[in-house]
């Protein structure tokens, strides 16, 4: 019998690698012979609430600036309590035009941006990244007007047609995190964070 680990992921996170490693691990038996376990995975731009609301197992969320607190009060605040690993930061990043002079440039700073329309930007006090905003935004700026401020994974998976991404040298980073509620923690979840740090099938934990 094949079981399933269901796991929510922002988009920006290319979790491909982890799965596959995991499903190569563990679609065999992990705790009997006539046990599987394998990823069912999906993209979500908000992929708390589907840990908080019990419709997935893992989360791996893109932290706003408040970091590992700011993510385990929004679980609280909905009666929940997480574990949290926090990940690796995201480069941040700007989105223009393809015509922009901009996007000769391999790497630039918010110096370079005096002069250009952002339409988007992470804003205080948390500088979350609302995904639909960008997306919104990206839009625009694919109509040859403003740039767009935002983590370069995530504008390198939303991107449209006619932008360009560039590396914005001093721009604030993200990081992002892998949580699950500490009422639903099991053999299954360790499995898949031992994966996730880089242990592998003979490591010991």
């Amino acid at each position: 019998m094949t079981e399933y680990l269901k796991v929510a992921f922002v988009p920006g996170l290319l979790p491909d690698k982890w799965f596959r490693r995991f499903d190569d691990r563990h679609g065999g038996a992990s705790r009997g012979a006539n046990r599987r376990v394998r990823i069912a995975s999906a993209a979500a731009d908000n992929p708390l609430p589907y840990v908080l609301h019990g419709k997935a197992d893992v989360a791996f969320v893109r932290m706003d600036s408040r970091g590992r607190e700011g993510v385990v009060k929004d679980a609280e605040a909905r009666g929940q309590s997480i574990h949290l690993i926090e990940l690796y930061e995201e480069q941040p990043g700007v989105a223009v035009p393809k015509d922009n002079p901009i996007a000769l440039f391999p790497e630039v700073s918010l110096h370079d941006l005096e002069d250009e329309k952002i339409m988007w930007a992470p804003q205080p006090p948390d500088f979350r990244v609302d995904i639909a905003d960008v997306r919104s935004a990206l839009e625009v700026v694919a109509a040859n007007v403003g740039v767009v401020i935002a983590p370069r994974p995530l504008l390198r998976v939303i991107n449209k047609r006619g932008v360009k991404d560039v590396v914005l040298s001093d721009g604030r980073p993200t990081r992002l995190a892998m949580v699950w509620l500490q009422s639903r923690d099991n053999r299954d979840i360790q499995n898949l964070v031992g994966i996730v740090r880089g242990r592998t099938a003979r490591s010991s934990r």
